[in-house]
């Protein structure tokens, strides 16, 4: 079993997403270190690591050399010789996107980032909770790609994920005819 020293300001979620490729791997990393979910490790801990989810999120975090951390506020503050970059509210895209009518944070960031997990950012990008409500027009800011297979099949096939429901009972459509009819409900036998 593999082996990890924490980074300062990282919970296991983070840990989890970056070295295992999933936030659901956060629970087996903790009970795997008989550690509560919500422990605060302090930085240089050493977790011992289960096996990895998804080697396309862990290979990404790799090769970007980031190292996503929860409590990202004092960013600023790190030493500039440190070799990871942290998330913060100050990380800036050059392009954006416009929401569509019935997109959540989940449907763009696995439209531009290429996996769920990129929510996470752009949600801190955006300053937004990754459950927030957005607006059919609404300017967002880009997360980083996770997996550039699933951006590009969706841009080669004009996919756009949309899973928010606009309906209303209103909008619901009433099926007519002999086969929707109930018996003493929508005619009466006499």
């Amino acid at each position: 079993m593999a082996s990890f020293k924490s980074s300062e300001r990282q919970s296991f979620f983070d840990i989890a997403i970056q070295k295992l490729g999933s936030p659901e791997a956060a629970f087996l990393l903790a009970m795997e270190n008989g550690r509560s979910l919500t422990d605060e490790l302090s930085p240089g801990a050493s977790l011992k690591l289960p096996e990895q989810w998804n080697s396309k999120v862990v290979d990404y975090f790799s090769n970007k050399n980031v190292a996503p951390a929860t409590y990202a506020e004092s960013a600023s503050s790190q030493n500039e010789n440190a070799e990871a970059i942290y998330w913060s509210n100050e990380l800036k895209r050059e392009t954006g996107i416009r929401v569509s009518e019935k997109q959540s944070l989940f449907d763009v960031a696995i439209q531009k980032g290429g996996s769920f997990e990129a929510v996470m950012e752009l949600a801190i990008l955006n300053g937004l909770s990754i459950t927030e409500s957005l607006t059919p027009g609404q300017l967002l800011e880009l997360p980083s790609v996770i997996d550039n297979d699933v951006v590009n099949y969706y841009s080669s096939k004009g996919i756009v994920p949309e899973t928010t429901s606009t309906e209303t009972e209103d909008s619901v459509p009433v099926l007519e005819g002999i086969d929707y009819w109930a018996i003493e409900v929508d005619f009466i036998v006499s």
